[in-house]
């Protein structure tokens, strides 16, 4: 790269300007450290882009962590830091008023929040915008896609497939429908497979937090990663000890399109719809790619069909799968997840590899 390429990328405003939805989160910056909780370099007071003010003016732009800007599919989250502890945290701008916020409150009541196959993502702070009172915002752990990164082996679905149909099970016990729960809504908790202290960077997951380097992580059987549900703004509330409330809804708001209710213009059960939806996720994004998870075959059929009168309730598919679970054996459970998609060459590598990983594994070297 010459020095006018160099250059005009230095200077391109789309590394050195907030956009709008960054220029809001700057405007908020104050706002969130009088609660608690700092936000990076980029969208501090006075910020000025630091690669402009080496000397020399040879640094690369993308090495420059604060050039890193917030995706756009973000919206209205932004990544923040905990002053207290140094927690990486979520905040999410919602309506005062709003279901997400009622919901996010309830299901993190002391009392719930205790219960272990509690897996709806953790409420840590709230508080009002200082200028608009009919805005809230949430504080979060901060949370990865359920793939970033991806999971190795079957163990490592069968401890995913426990936790999301667990969790399940407690929400509609408890009465929510979370009547979203698809694949972007189910995120996962990475923090303790970093366990050196130096974390990830939330922007670029692959760097340490102040990009001095690579985030090295360890798998997720060794780092018990726990799953999350999130986003309750389309859920719903049925008193868990009133039957004589018929539990029907309406609407298609959902990031699956999938559902056959949505084409029956007709009142349908929510709580079908999440196992459909829990179901379907299993089926798209893992049973569909991977060749050695076929033994979910016959839980996803009876959690996808059609007729929601006929389709599994959330008990009835966490107790299905406890049995599909208890007769899947060790080899098969150690084995990596093969992708269908991979050559007969690289399946033949990889094969290699996860058999002599395995077999440090069980002797404690791995």
């Amino acid at each position: 790269m010459n020095s006018l390429e160099r250059s005009a990328i230095r200077n391109d405003p789309i590394f050195t300007t907030l956009s709008r939805k960054e220029k809001f989160w700057s405007e908020k910056q104050p706002l969130l450290v009088e609660h608690g909780y700092e936000l990076r370099a980029r969208y501090r007071p006075g910020w000025k882009p630091s690669w402009l003010q080496e000397e020399g003016g040879d640094a690369l732009v993308m090495e420059s962590e604060d050039s890193w800007r917030l995706p756009v599919r973000l919206g209205n989250f932004i990544d923040a830091t905990r002053v207290s502890d140094g927690l990486l945290v979520y905040v999410k701008q919602t309506r005062t008023e709003g279901h997400e916020l009622r919901f996010m409150a309830m299901l993190s009541d002391e009392k719930l929040r205790s219960d272990p196959k509690n897996h709806c993502i953790p409420l840590l702070d709230f508080f009002p915008d200082d200028v608009d009172p009919t805005f809230t915002y949430m504080v979060m752990p901060f949370v990865r896609r359920l793939d970033s990164p991806m999971l190795e082996d079957v163990n490592e679905f069968i401890d995913f497939v426990d936790q999301i149909l667990e969790g399940l099970v407690f929400l509609h016990g408890v009465g929510v429908a979370h009547r979203d729960c698809s694949y972007a809504n189910i995120m996962m908790d990475a923090s303790t497979m970093y366990p050196t202290g130096s974390g990830f960077h939330p922007i670029y997951p692959h760097r340490l937090r102040d990009n001095s380097g690579s985030a090295l992580h360890i798998s997720r059987s060794k780092a018990n990663v726990r799953y999350y549900f999130i986003d309750f703004g389309e859920s719903s509330y049925f008193p868990p000890d009133d039957p004589s409330i018929a539990r029907l809804v309406q609407g298609t708001k959902c990031l699956d399109h999938e559902p056959p209710e949505f084409y029956r213009n007709e009142w349908y059960d929510p709580f079908k719809l999440d196992v459909f939806l829990i179901g379907n996720l299993l089926r798209r994004y893992f049973m569909d790619k991977f060749s050695n998870l076929s033994f979910l075959a016959p839980l996803v059929e009876h959690m996808v069909t059609d007729d929601p009168s006929e389709r599994l309730d959330a008990k009835a598919a966490l107790q299905e799968w406890s049995c599909i679970r208890g007769q899947i054996g060790l080899i098969s459970r150690s084995w990596r997840l093969r992708n269908k998609d991979d050559s007969f060459p690289v399946r033949i590598a990889l094969d290699t590899y996860g058999v002599f990983k395995a077999g440090l594994a069980n002797t404690g070297w791995f």
